[in-house]
């Protein structure tokens, strides 16, 4: 991670240049008070890295120490300072001199600034040589912590100035003339900011393929040159490892990076490299612009001239980008949020169905909705986008049944609920033309959250960050139905007559059998179970034709499912004990009401005690049971994953030899027909089950089977019923 190894405010590296007039003066009545030969005044930052220096009149004869050699003498000895007072060295500290003191004094933002005397007389200083010269050092505290509250004053000024600036116009090149109007002093000649790319959420500090050119300001050829050329950073690995350790670079005739400007200048493809040759850069800094979120490029200022950039402008700089990455990343962030938003109203408005994205808070906030949802339930998404979705139910056009039997629904499904459930409805049309509509409800997750745990490899549980609801127009689906319910139906009508007619002449026949020769009365029965089986496998197509179609007549009302079992158990009581067998029953008597048609429920029993009476063997036990269910952990482990809860749990249990994984789905299937009961030569259709799920499925509920197992053998059918609070 990129740190910035200047720590210093700006505002405390002060440049003593700016004050010489004022301080050499003061400076220079120290020095002839105490007889020094040389003399300095410094400023050492907080940090102790950053010195400025500023040189007072020597005696004639005197030789001054070469700037880069005091600034290393006063960093060397800084810890050494006392926080204010006076510190003696002995003879040989500064070469060519016999004694030195340093006398220091604290100035603002932590800083600490001193006079450095030196003298070729030995032991010339002592504590109260300095005693005369309280009042001038005082005098020059006072005037360094003027001139720095009023460069703080005139910088912050400056960089308030610059700030609003760029957040008018947060575009990289206005951000490079701002900083030029406000920021950079004469002797800069270049600015340039680049960006790293492309931007990619999961790397979000890379690595980068490419840095590409945002803005530049150049003082001999203008703005804007080499904007939006691309330099592909697989070449430039070193540099990026000495910016990510040092947190800034510099480049300069002065030092010895000099040969690696050159080398970057060498290393660009054309024309970015003659580029950088004909602007003719001596020195240059490069400063990261990052967060703790993201990296996002650098910002890269350049002189014409051989600079030494001093700390203090390398931490004007690194303040400068501080700021300019905030803005930059706000901006960049609010692209991607508007890139998002356009990019998921495009998608969703090429979907053909009707969608609505809600939030898993309290309230289900709309979050989005689509153009096709808009038309059909005449809702525009600015009405809708936060609020709730009881709000936006209000504000469907629907006919009042319907949108009760939605709130109803909704209201069972919790924010953060991973159900995925649905139902159908009917409605009347934006152009007046009766619509199907078949709509579903699935949590959204967190993509982030679906990782392996580092333990086992299990996946963690994913956190669901919103709800899907779509809307699907099934109406030719269903008119097809319809089509093909009726056409059975009148198809089933022209065939029962003759049916019934054959029953009837059988039924009538066979009243006297003994008047009939024995193979006629063979042949009679025979038509006589035939044309029953056939009234009963017409009667079965229509019904499920129905169902699917949604045709199916329903008297639903409030009723107690457990009267209904009972009820149910009780009639078919002659039929079990026929085949040898016996039901137990093991029913919650405190079950809430529950919205059913009583006789269709009874239907949906009677098919799955006759299917247990079929398998058990004789003499084995058919177990009926119900329970109330109100939390999805309570369920079977078989159970699907959109059973609405709470809802009543009925189960249905015999002791044969059980249903098969591969076959669990396949007896709901029309006209299917299991292995064991091809094998036993087992009477029906294999439309008994299909009509049963068809029915539960209208009410609300699921209907499952569990595949046999070494410790539940058997059939273990389930149907779950809602139940509406």
């Amino acid at each position: 991670m990129l740190t910035n190894s200047i720590e210093m405010p700006f505002t405390a590296a002060l440049s003593l240049r700016e004050m010489e007039p004022h301080l050499v003066l003061l400076l220079n009545q120290v020095l002839g008070h105490v007889r020094a030969d040389l003399g300095y005044l410094f400023i050492v930052t907080s940090s102790g890295d950053g010195v400025d220096l500023l040189p007072a009149r020597a005696a004639p004869d005197a030789t001054a120490a070469d700037p880069e050699v005091m600034r290393r003498w006063v960093r060397e000895r800084h810890q050494q300072f006392p926080d204010t007072g006076l510190y003696i060295y002995p003879p040989g500290s500064l070469p060519g001199y016999n004694s030195g003191c340093v006398w220091t004094f604290a100035i603002m933002q932590g800083s600490t600034a001193g006079v450095a005397v030196f003298s070729r007389a030995p032991n010339q200083y002592t504590q109260d040589a300095f005693a005369a010269v309280s009042l001038q050092i005082d005098l020059l505290a006072m005037v360094i912590n003027h001139q720095m509250l009023t460069q703080r004053l005139i910088t912050t000024e400056a960089m308030a100035g610059a700030a609003q600036a760029i957040v008018r116009d947060p575009t990289p090149q206005n951000i490079v003339h701002v900083l030029k109007d406000y920021v950079l002093d004469e002797h800069i000649t270049q600015c340039a900011i680049v960006l790293f790319g492309p931007v990619q959420p999961d790397r979000p500090f890379g690595p980068f393929e490419y840095a590409e050119i945002a803005g530049t300001w150049w003082r001999a050829g203008g703005s804007g040159m080499g904007v939006g050329f691309r330099i592909m950073l697989k070449d430039y690995q070193t540099w990026f490892d000495m910016l990510e350790r040092e947190g800034f670079l510099t480049f300069s005739a002065l030092d010895e990076r000099s040969t690696m400007l050159k080398a970057l200048e060498e290393q660009l493809d054309a024309p970015l490299g003659e580029l950088l040759r004909l602007s003719g850069i001596a020195s240059m800094t490069v400063i990261p612009l990052r967060s703790p979120e993201r990296q996002l490029g650098v910002l890269a200022i350049a002189s014409d001239v051989p600079h030494k950039f001093p700390a203090h402008e390398i931490r004007t700089f690194q303040l400068v980008a501080e700021f300019l990455t905030m803005t930059t990343l706000a901006e960049a962030l609010q692209k991607e949020r508007d890139f998002i938003r356009w990019g998921r109203a495009a998608v969703l408005d090429a979907v053909k169905d009707g969608v609505v994205m809600v939030l898993p808070d309290d309230q289900a906030t709309v979050l989005a909705l689509n153009e096709r949802f808009s038309q059909v339930f005449g809702v525009a998404e600015e009405d809708a986008r936060g609020r709730s979705l009881r709000d936006l139910l209000d504000r469907m056009t629907m006919p009042g049944t319907v949108r009760r039997e939605l709130e109803q629904a909704w209201d069972a499904i919790a924010p953060r609920s991973t159900a995925v459930t649905g139902s159908e409805f009917r409605m009347v049309g934006p152009h007046e033309a009766m619509l199907d509509i078949q709509w579903h409800t699935a949590p959204v997750y967190d993509r982030n959250e679906l990782s392996l745990s580092p333990a086992g490899g299990r996946r963690k549980a994913a956190e669901v960050i919103g709800r899907i609801f779509t809307f699907h127009d099934v109406t030719p689906e269903r008119s097809n139905d319809r089509l093909r319910t009726e056409l059975l139906s009148r198809i089933s009508h022209e065939l029962r007559t003759p049916l019934t007619s054959i029953r009837g002449f059988a039924e009538f026949i066979l009243q006297e059998p003994d008047k009939l020769p024995a193979q006629a009365r063979e042949y009679l029965e025979i038509i006589l179970r035939s044309a029953t089986h056939l009234n009963h496998l017409f009667t079965d197509v229509i019904e499920i034709q129905r169902a699917t179609s949604g045709a199916l007549k329903m008297d639903i009302h409030n009723a107690r499912l457990q009267n209904v079992v009972i009820e149910t158990v009780a009639r078919m009581d002659v039929q079990v004990k026929g085949r040898g067998k016996r039901v137990e029953m093991n029913i919650n008597d405190d079950l809430p009401l529950v919205m059913i048609d009583t006789e269709r429920m009874s239907q949906v029993l009677t098919n799955l005690i006759m299917n247990a009476l079929k398998y058990a063997p004789e003499g084995e036990v058919i177990r009926v049971g119900t329970t109330l269910v109100t939390r999805r952990d309570k369920l079977p482990k078989s159970a699907p994953p959109d059973v609405v809860v709470p809802c009543i749990l009925v189960h249905v249990f015999d002791q044969g030899k059980g249903i098969s994984p591969e076959e669990a789905e396949h007896i709901f299937m029309p006209f299917y027909r299991s292995r064991s009961a091809r094998a036993g030569k087992i009477e029906g259709a294999g439309l008994g089950l299909t009509i049963t799920r068809s029915i539960v499925e209208l009410h609300g509920g699921r209907l499952w089977v569990e595949p046999a197992k070494r410790r539940n053998m058997g059939g273990r059918f389930y149907f779950t019923v809602p139940v509406r609070e």
